[in-house]
């Protein structure tokens, strides 16, 4: 009896992290292997090399921000964030790219662009508890305008498999941090979707099925 106590205890632990982080710890992740070789354009190989380190970015910045502020949020989606660099790293490998992770020590990146949106970030996340939650939330809204407008303009089907999945995962971080925001009695105005982008996203539920058809579309 309490072995089963302790599994439905310990199975409780795993939904709650899962409905918290916005991840969907059940679902197994598509092995892009198994799908043919397509030819990469220009701007899908650019694509692949912005969201690898935009990726990177996303799990310094909450990396640092744990460490001023200690709270969960910010361990839990970092990891996350890691999970999403592999995936996109398996692109790179796939298709033999230059990968512009080349130092993996946290705030070190390939573009001079990006550093320069970390060093900000973390700036500002350093003034206040509620700042460094609007910090995440921003981080989130940069990387579904920048996946959106690639998948605006791919077609090669494991590129769209893995950047849909990526950008579920993100529109799942917004809401996470937009209710933390919300229950400090404050709100989120962002900068890069529209404000009915916004609303449409945190006005929906969390997102758990991995997504496997290419043509997948979000009714924003």
């Amino acid at each position: 009896m309490r072995k089963l106590a302790s599994l439905f205890i310990l199975f409780s632990l795993l939904i709650n992290f899962s409905a918290f982080t916005g991840t969907s710890w059940a679902q197994e992740k598509i092995d892009i292997s198994t799908l043919p070789m397509e030819e990469l354009s220009e701007e899908e190989i650019s694509g692949i090399i912005l969201i690898r380190e935009e990726e990177k970015l996303a799990r310094d910045v909450y990396m640092f921000l744990e460490e001023t502020w200690g709270l969960k949020i910010f361990s839990n989606i970092s990891r996350s964030e890691q999970t999403h660099m592999e995936e996109v790293s398996r692109l790179i490998e796939k298709y033999s790219l230059h990968d512009p992770v080349k130092d993996d020590t946290p705030g070190i990146f390939s573009s001079n662009e990006i550093r320069e949106i970390y060093q900000e970030l973390i700036e500002r996340g350093k003034t206040s508890e509620l700042e460094a939650l609007k910090i995440g939330a921003t981080v989130e809204e940069l990387d579904i305008a920048d996946i959106e407008n690639i998948l605006s303009k791919a077609d090669n089907q494991d590129l769209r498999i893995v950047f849909l999945n990526l950008v579920k995962g993100s529109r799942n971080h917004l809401r996470s941090f937009s209710r933390q925001i919300a229950k400090r009695g404050a709100s989120f105005q962002p900068a890069y979707i529209s404000d009915r982008m916004y609303e449409t996203i945190i006005n929906t539920e969390q997102e758990r099925e991995e997504i496997t058809d290419p043509g997948f579309l979000f009714e924003y």
